[in-house]
């Protein structure tokens, strides 16, 4: 599979002898163009599948990577894995990167990376090949699906139950209470599946998004299922946008925007300390090329060596899953893919008791 992704982005792909675990080594070779010359980089292409077991690859699983690239005669080396590199493999790849100092170039394509390449249009036919049963979706939608399932077939079970015994049991606050957790759960439900995946938000016709009162207002409406849903007090909002940018159009899809927001507020609903009320904090600003929504959120923070990990797919801080069990590590890997697609990105701005996310867009024409 690597391989055949190597061919798609233009690399001459090669395969040498038999390497030291009894495997075939893979050579990528990148011609990069000037203006007067060419010039072929080597990479040598080590791929590892740890998805079985889920640890990340570590220096041990690599090797000597300085001699195994001067065996064959290599300028880089790629990792390519199911995974995601540790923290002591990364740290060693960043010594060797030619941009920072070192020797050779590096590059890893981990889940996240091999992920998003093969939602595109061009990897398609790949993933076919590769995955044809797996539904490559299921890791986003996955997350929170089979629970909100279990507590609205209980509560419908239970209203069902309450109005045949109509005649001699007369509804109350108990059906009206089911009924309006059956409505949050659909809503949780429903941000489960909606929404664009990764692969399609460039597909998707290019809506307007107008980030009017309207637009907040089901923000907000949707925060309110959330809570209810999680047994969480009401969200305390609030919202700072200068009248200029009431009537701002961004390009891309709203739905995906939209998307990325409620991810944010869905997580500081579920990761606040459980005395707190979930207050978010929302800051509109806009320089000539990009718009900023920096969302606030009071919270269990992040730990410091978990701030550089928390958009990798998969990832789950440490803070996170003492407050809950329930995650997968994949809203905020999604995110940044979907906002990748349009132009956009996301990134931490702080990962202290109020943790900060910035989320860029790119501005189209004011309507």
């Amino acid at each position: 599979m690597i391989r055949d992704l190597g061919r798609l982005k233009g690399f001459e792909v090669e395969w040498t002898g038999r390497g030291p675990d009894g495997g075939r080594d893979l050579v990528f070779i990148e011609k990069l163009t000037g203006a007067l010359s060419e010039q072929r980089v080597r990479w040598l292409v080590q791929c590892k599948d740890l998805a079985q077991s889920g640890r990340s690859v570590t220096p041990v699983d690599v090797g000597s990577i300085l001699d195994i690239v001067a065996q064959h005669k290599a300028d880089g080396f790629l990792l390519a894995t199911t995974t995601i590199p540790s923290s002591g493999l990364k740290s060693r790849l960043d010594s060797l990167d030619l941009s920072k100092g070192g020797p050779i170039r590096t590059l890893v394509w981990d889940a996240a990376e091999l992920l998003h390449m093969l939602r595109t249009d061009e990897a398609r036919q790949i993933a076919a090949i590769y995955f044809p049963s797996r539904n490559l979706e299921s890791e986003r939608i996955l997350h929170g699906v089979i629970s909100s399932l279990a507590a609205l077939s209980g509560n419908l079970h239970f209203a069902e139950h309450l109005l045949d015994q109509a005649s001699t049991f007369e509804p109350g606050d108990k059906v009206r209470e089911a009924l309006k957790e059956s409505l949050a759960l659909v809503d949780d439900l429903h941000f489960q599946f909606e929404g664009p995946r990764v692969g399609e938000a460039t597909l998707a016709p290019a809506d307007t998004l107008v980030l009017d009162d309207r637009f907040w207002s089901r923000i907000r409406r949707r925060a309110e299922s959330f809570a209810y849903v999680h047994n969480s007090p009401p969200v305390k909002f609030v919202i700072t946008q200068p009248d200029a940018l009431r009537s701002q159009r961004i390009v891309g899809a709203e739905r995906t925007v939209e998307r990325v927001l409620l991810e944010l507020v869905s997580n500081a609903i579920r990761y606040r300390k459980p005395k707190n009320v979930p207050q978010i904090h929302i800051l509109l600003r806009r320089n000539e090329s990009h718009l900023s929504i920096l969302v606030r959120s009071l919270g269990i923070g992040i730990e410091p060596h978990d701030a550089d990990h928390v958009f990798e797919l998969g990832f789950r801080g440490h803070n996170a899953m003492r407050v809950s069990l329930r995650g997968s590590g994949i809203g905020l890997s999604t995110a940044r893919a979907l906002l990748h697609e349009i132009g956009g990105d996301i990134r931490l701005v702080s990962a202290q008791e109020w943790t900060s996310f910035e989320v860029l867009l790119p501005i189209g024409k004011s309507a």
